[in-house]
């Protein structure tokens, strides 16, 4: 039985990972992250995401609502992506999507890059 419970909860928590990671919101941050040249400098290339990702999505028809964390690495370091969007009439929205390096030593902050295109 206690595999069974075991199973079944591995099985939801996957299936979780995996519909966050099929969200717009999330294939837009990893593409934003991936392409920007600041983040590139920074962390080098490839830029990978990590397993792990927390948030939420909603979706209702043609709107919704993401708010996600992720984590990625490169081969000079690593760091976080956030992003925040809504999606109304079918269109998705962002108005925070940003990458924050892990700080290189605990006295330093590395700055907040933007990944949101300049508006026109």
């Amino acid at each position: 039985m206690l595999l069974v419970a075991i199973s079944l909860f591995g099985s939801i928590f996957y299936g979780i990972i995996a519909f966050l990671k099929a969200s717009h919101a999330y294939q837009t941050a990893l593409d934003s992250v991936q392409t920007n040249e600041k983040v590139k400098a920074l962390i080098g290339e490839p830029i990978e995401a990590g397993f792990w990702v927390s948030g939420e999505v909603e979706l209702s028809g043609s709107s919704g609502a993401a708010d996600l964390t992720l984590p990625v690495t490169g081969p000079k370091g690593a760091g976080t992506v956030y992003v925040v969007g809504r999606k109304t009439d079918g269109a998705w929205h962002y108005s925070t999507l940003t990458f924050r390096p892990k700080a290189i030593a605990p006295s330093t902050e590395e700055p907040t890059i933007d990944l949101l295109p300049a508006a026109p």
